[in-house]
């Protein structure tokens, strides 16, 4: 039996988005696993597919366009990748140059690090 529902998924992945700033699918994912520590059913390979069923309630977030996760984050394509952005990152970034956004991402990025660390 599964033991995260996409709603749980979705409000950890708000937290991390918000936490890192952006984040493409595949760190979401690696982050998301890091955290919830997904077992049992939620970490068996799909039958002919490459996804555990959690990574791929992950990538249903966008497929199913969660509510509740889109009303808080946006997606879209920066410099080429897709990536999910906390909608204040999204708003500061507008006025910020490349050079500023991606120190903010780094500051956030350390932030974030050295909590897990700390934990």
């Amino acid at each position: 039996m599964s033991k995260y529902s996409e709603r749980d998924i979705a409000i950890e992945a708000i937290k991390i988005v918000e936490e890192f700033g952006e984040l493409n699918m595949t760190e979401l994912i690696k982050v998301l696993i890091e955290r919830m520590k997904p077992d049992g059913h939620d970490m068996e390979i799909i039958k002919n597919r490459n996804d555990t069923y959690f990574s791929q309630k992950v990538r249903n977030l966008k497929s199913h366009h969660n509510k509740e996760f889109f009303n808080n984050v946006s997606y879209s394509d920066v410099d080429g990748v897709t990536k999910y952005r906390s909608l204040e990152f999204e708003k500061q970034s507008r006025t910020l140059s490349k050079k500023e956004i991606t120190k903010v991402l780094d500051d956030k990025r350390h932030r974030t690090k050295n909590f897990m660390l700390e934990k």
